[in-house]
């Protein structure tokens, strides 16, 4: 879990890394073809991560949840 947690972080700041370097080019009035594919390439791949660390956070909590059910059970019997 911990392996995890570092590399969503690493990814969180390469991206806003991404997000700086799109906001420097389109400040210096730079509105080329390039600068479009890499917006569009920053907001697709942003939407896939939050979309990768929803499906993981769910997954967590169903894990837990499981735990807790077999816990419960093992402790009545």
């Amino acid at each position: 879990m911990a392996e995890i947690k570092m590399l969503a972080h690493k990814v969180r700041a390469k991206l806003k890394q991404m997000e700086m370097n799109i906001e420097y080019d389109e400040n210096a009035d730079k509105s080329s073809a390039d600068l479009r594919i890499r917006k569009t390439q920053y907001s697709t791949i942003s939407r896939n991560f939050i979309e990768v660390m929803t499906d993981y956070n769910k997954a967590q909590v169903a894990f837990r949840d499981a735990c807790k059910n077999r816990i419960k059970r093992q402790m009545e019997i």
